[in-house]
């Protein structure tokens, strides 16, 4: 195509048409690079000559642009090392932009294999080309306030350099114009050029006034970044480092790691992802409208993959369809009821905070249940994903064999920063046959696991509530998280609230590196007692969680052949309250309290401080009719090793008689670790049981039992708590008391 002019330019813009406004071709013919010769842009137009070299900018113009449209504008600067590439290299995102309402531009630059420069070379051109865009900006249709730079791997590194304040101009250029764009896109971008970056041994004499990294002010633009895993060229550690010293201007840079991924993976393996978080993200921001939409739809037994999936008439018929679609913010993937559909479910792309992803069911019936059949350690993945609604779904896992590690679903982050909304509920999840072996990984329902070698990610923002879980191994609910004190980035605004859990004989609700986790109104019941000697287990309970609330939940019929309490407060946790909660026929207890004083002061333990357990009731509880490694074991409560100011108040305790060589210890209080706990306090509780109880204790700093109503003396215990009159003991009329307390509690909650 020949150079034109600004003047003709404006002449040629009112007739220029380009495909349609919706984007072209998505499929993955599309993620070949070499397809970007069949690609011309709609103008080529000169931007400076120097050194006898002449600079072109290749510009993309949407349908019907003009010089009137004022519409917003990207700039991308391919890659190259600075020393070669060619401005196609964004050629196919660059046409993709201008279908959906952008003028797209990609331009030349100076590098040394053509034109015999220095990467200084190369920024000074990428200047000049911000400055002429803004320049004549009026003439080429663009908003002048909405210009937008990108580029790939050395080009990335222009685009930033354009944006941070950076130093080399040149000389001819009109400064009163600004080369800063307004918001960056960045494709494995170079930021870093110090000794621990890319490119330092060329820029050794200036890389301080060369390098993105070290010269962010106050206004470099927010922006978004796409970096490999497996990144040799442009490590992924430096994009951390980016968006840390750009938040100390409170500017946003949004990462994305792909896993596995190396050197140029957005040309080719992960386009289409790279390019539908590109359009998401300048949606955000207005440079683009919305997509439409979509509703996907699945029918396992009159769908046909080949259709468009975008009615029940034309309704896909498999999961592997959805696993290839990217799914855009407000789109639903919809399963008929009353159908089953094999395989696994592993959706990609995120919603938005305004318009989150569906998956759900539709029609009449019962719920549509996803079947894994063991081959892969999920049903349903949620991976690196935000905004999510997953509701009235059926979901198992059942292999040949029990496996370590199987799960029905698993929300996963890795890598990701802070992902948030993900809402898990209405949902059916059973027959996962994961091991029993804790030390194996054990296995369960649900599975929340988060964690990052690179760029640490937790959840913010999420809910597991009014799920059925049943008959799956080991357990049902549990995170895997940053449990270390030193990469303490701890889940916030967890809820996970009434839940049928049963049937599932070791952990109910685990968890796990998190701050104000909130369980309330979950049934958990009838634990079977299958789980190996030795195996333990309770039914909630927080580790290496702050400030965790446990209320108004019911745990029963607990198994597990250590522990078996139907709640804990376990280590590594400051701040856990249980209240309100009922528990009952638990065989090791209604309570356990610990700490690890083997791990005590290391990085994964820094205690069990500041434990609350108020207002709850416990009937029958401590009824384990066989021996544990300790003998017949299996008291109310278990206070275990260096735990920190315990507070046990306001509880009612109601011990029927028990069969014969059970234990009847109230409390039992000992050492793990060769350490005891300190500063505990037992006040204010009632206390009804018909034969003996005992407290055991010894080597104890402050323990307090006083200010109880007990129904007869307890062994163990000083004289200041009251002990009521002799009468009989009613176990019908005292549970009906004690549940009549709980329903008050939670009135006036």
């Amino acid at each position: 195509m020949k150079h034109l002019s600004i003047t003709f330019y404006i002449v040629c813009l009112t007739v220029l048409l380009s495909a349609c406004s919706t984007p072209s071709n998505l499929s993955n013919d599309a993620n070949k690079l070499g397809d970007t010769q069949s690609i011309q842009p709609d103008i080529v137009e000169q931007y400076k000559v120097i050194d006898g070299f002449t600079l072109n900018l290749h510009v993309f113009t949407p349908k019907n642009h003009s010089a009137q449209s004022n519409r917003p504008a990207i700039v991308f600067f391919h890659g190259g090392g600075w020393n070669a590439g060619h401005a196609s290299h964004f050629f196919r995102q660059a046409k993709y932009l201008s279908e959906r309402g952008m003028v797209a531009i990609s331009a030349d630059y100076r590098v040394a294999n053509q034109h015999g420069t220095t990467p200084k070379e190369s920024v000074k051109d990428a200047k000049s080309a911000m400055r002429y865009i803004r320049k004549n900006a009026k003439a080429l249709g663009i908003n002048p306030n909405m210009i937008a730079a990108g580029g790939g791997s050395a080009g990335g590194h222009l685009a930033a350099a354009t944006a941070t304040n950076t130093a080399f101009e040149h000389s001819t250029d009109d400064k009163t114009i600004s080369y800063r764009p307004n918001l960056l896109v960045l494709f494995n971008p170079v930021f870093d050029n110090s000794a621990d970056g890319y490119g330092h041994n060329r820029v050794s004499d200036y890389w301080h006034d060369f390098s993105p990294l070290h010269n962010i002010d106050e206004k470099t633009p927010a922006g978004i970044g796409f970096f490999g895993e497996k990144d040799t060229a442009v490590k992924a550690k430096a994009a951390i480092a980016f968006k840390q010293a750009l938040s100390k201007y409170n500017t946003r840079f949004e990462v994305h790691i792909y896993k596995g991924e190396k050197h140029g993976f957005f040309n080719q393996s992960k386009y289409t992802e790279t390019l539908m978080e590109m359009d998401k993200y300048l949606t955000q921001h207005n440079y683009l409208t919305a997509l439409p939409n979509k509703v996907y739809y699945l029918d396992a037994k009159h769908g046909d993959d080949t259709r468009s999936g975008l009615s029940p008439e034309q309704a896909w018929s498999s999961l592997a369809k959805i696993n290839q679609t990217y799914l855009m913010p407000g789109d639903k993937v919809l399963l008929k009821s009353g159908q089953h559909f094999n395989g696994t479910l592993e959706p990609i792309g995120s919603g938005t905070k305004s318009k989150p992803i569906h998956i759900s069911s539709y029609g009449h019936g019962t719920k549509p249940v996803i079947h894994g059949w063991g081959q892969k350690l999920h049903s349903l993945l949620l991976h690196n994903v935000s905004h999510y609604h997953v509701s009235n779904l059926g979901v198992t896992n059942k292999g040949k064999n029990r496996q370590a590690r199987r799960r029905g679903i698993i929300v996963d982050g890795y890598n990701a920063g802070e992902l948030t909304g993900i809402t898990l509920s209405k949902l059916e999840v059973y027959n996962v046959n994961g091991s029993l072996i804790k030390k194996q990984g054990g296995g369960s329902a649900i599975l929340i696991r988060n964690g990052g070698d690179i760029y640490p990610t937790r959840y913010n923002g999420l809910t597991i509530a009014n799920n059925y879980l049943h008959h799956s191994g080991r357990n049902g609910i549990n995170f895997h998280g940053n449990a270390q004190r030193s990469k303490w980035y701890p889940n916030l605004n967890v809820q996970i609230k009434h839940n049928l859990i049963e049937q599932i004989p070791g952990d109910g609700i685990v968890v796990i590196a998190s701050d104000g986790a909130l369980i309330e109104g979950n049934v958990l019941r009838d634990f079977p007692d299958i789980l190996p000697q030795g195996e333990a287990a309770a039914g909630i309970w927080p580790w290496s969680s702050d400030n965790t609330v446990i209320q108004f939940n019911e745990v029963s019929g607990h198994k597990a052949k250590w522990d078996g309490q139907g709640y804990d407060a376990d280590f590594n946790s400051f701040g856990s309250v249980i209240q309100y909660n009922y528990s009952h026929d638990n065989y090791g207890g209604f309570l356990l309290v610990c700490n690890n004083g083997f791990k005590l002061g290391k990085d994964i333990n820094k205690g069990t401080v500041d434990t609350i357990i108020r207002g709850n009731i416990s009937i029958n509880d401590g009824i384990r009719p066989y021996p544990t490694h300790k003998g017949m074991f299996s008291p109310i409560f278990h206070i275990t090793g260096p735990t920190e100011n315990t507070r046990i108040y306001d509880n009612i305790i109601i011990v029927p008689k028990k069969a014969a060589n059970i234990d009847n210890t109230l409390i039992d209080m000992d050492d793990w670790g060769k350490q005891f706990p300190n500063d505990t306090f037992f006040t204010n509780n009632t206390i009804y049981f018909e034969e003996k109880l005992k407290v055991s204790h010894k080597n104890l700093k402050s323990f307090v039992f006083e200010n109880n109503l007990l129904s007869n003396a307890i062994e163990g215990v000083d004289d200041t708590n009251k002990v009521l009159e002799k009468q009989a003991f009613d176990l019908q009329a005292l549970k009906q008391k004690a549940l009549e307390k709980l329903a008050e509690y939670k009135n006036n909650e």
